[in-house]
């Protein structure tokens, strides 16, 4: 996914059913859940065949036209939720890798040393190479018996 971008929305066809759950068999054996009363799909020839039974008055099949296409990230909750971390993640990565993001100039940390001049990560390298903090003293593992 391109860290730039939102995941874009999924159009599906909407269809209603009488009975709050049922199972309609297409000819070709596949089966369409109707589940709270509607079942989604962007499966052409799903479509055309619903489409079809819908237009012999089919009496448990309906269309809706004011809800013909549907957005699924806004019938689906988990989609809503998956789109909104994403699009919070993505709004927290672009903030976080500003370049204007001032860290300071000067940190005065333990002992009064003063580590100068990182203002970001870009001069980090810069600060280091001149620093003189010296090297860490490792402590030596105690010997095996």
């Amino acid at each position: 996914m391109d860290s730039t971008t939102a995941p874009t929305s999924k159009m599906k066809h909407k269809y209603l059913g009488t009975p709050s759950s049922f199972k309609y068999f297409f000819k070709n054996g596949k089966e369409a859940a109707f589940i709270n009363g509607q079942y989604l799909t962007d499966m052409e020839y799903e479509i055309a065949e619903l489409d079809a039974e819908v237009a012999l008055n089919h009496p448990h099949i309906k269309i809706d036209s004011a809800q013909r296409i549907v957005d699924v990230s806004q019938t689906d909750p988990m989609a809503r939720l998956r789109d909104q971390i994403i699009k919070d993640y993505l709004a927290q990565q672009t903030a976080a890798t500003l370049k204007t993001n001032d860290r300071g100039s000067t940190f005065e940390g333990r002992a009064g040393i003063k580590v100068g001049g990182i203002a970001n990560s870009d001069t980090i390298l810069e600060a280091a190479a001149n620093s003189n903090a010296g090297t860490p003293a490792f402590v030596a593992a105690p010997a095996k018996k």
